[in-house]
């Protein structure tokens, strides 16, 4: 697994800061199976302060309950591995819906950002809207999420508007990720991307390219 130019052997379960770019070298006979989370559930039940997992990979084994890892080795299809984990998390999800605090507040302001496309409100606007300091928003990000609010609205931002960009060009319009022109949105993607994966990617910024106006 790489991280930014790092590259780390992966012979057991891990935690991945996903803030980080991340490559996959593959073997024969690797088998991988993860999953990707804004916010994870396991801070409604551990206190875990995600900021502290930036730099390096990180064992899962006290993040994750032992039995559900073991069951997850040892299902014989992809579709029971997301069953068991899907289960697990769901019921902590369950157990803690009606818990107020950091969790709740960031998953909600993260969704309500995705679902109305808007990334460039400041910590302080949204902290105002939530009753609450931008110092404290901006502590209840880190500790969910490991970065900066900003930084977690950015993320979701390209990601979002590359996906689209990927699958439905037809319906990419740059100006609805609130960016001012192509050029903007093609020199946040390259940003995204890192100097360390444009060699990787250059055929796909090539393509990219030629949709600018």
């Amino acid at each position: 697994m790489q991280l930014a130019a790092e590259q780390y052997p992966v012979r057991q379960d891990i935690f991945l800061p996903r803030s980080q770019y991340m490559i996959c070298h593959h073997r024969p006979g690797n088998r991988i199976f993860g999953i990707k989370f804004k916010v994870s559930p396991i801070v409604l039940e551990k206190k875990v302060n995600f900021s502290e997992y930036r730099e390096s990979v990180h064992p899962l084994s006290y993040l994750m309950d032992a039995a559900i890892v073991r069951q997850v080795k040892a299902a014989g299809t992809f579709d029971r591995r997301i069953e068991l984990v899907s289960g697990y998390y769901q019921d902590i999800i369950d157990h803690h819906s009606q818990a107020h605090g950091p969790v709740k507040l960031v998953t909600r302001l993260l969704k309500e950002a995705s679902e109305q496309r808007n990334f460039n409100a400041t910590i302080q606007t949204l902290a105002a809207g939530y009753g609450v300091s931008a110092r404290t928003l901006q502590r209840y990000f880190l500790a969910t999420t490991g970065i900066t609010g900003k930084q977690a609205l950015q993320i979701i931002r390209i990601r979002m508007a590359a996906a689209l960009l990927a699958t439905d060009p037809q319906a990419f319009r740059y100006e609805d990720f609130g960016y001012y022109d192509y050029s903007h949105f093609h020199k946040h993607l390259k940003s995204f991307l890192n100097r360390h994966y444009i060699g990787l990617a250059s055929a796909h910024l090539h393509l990219l390219q030629k949709q600018s106006p």
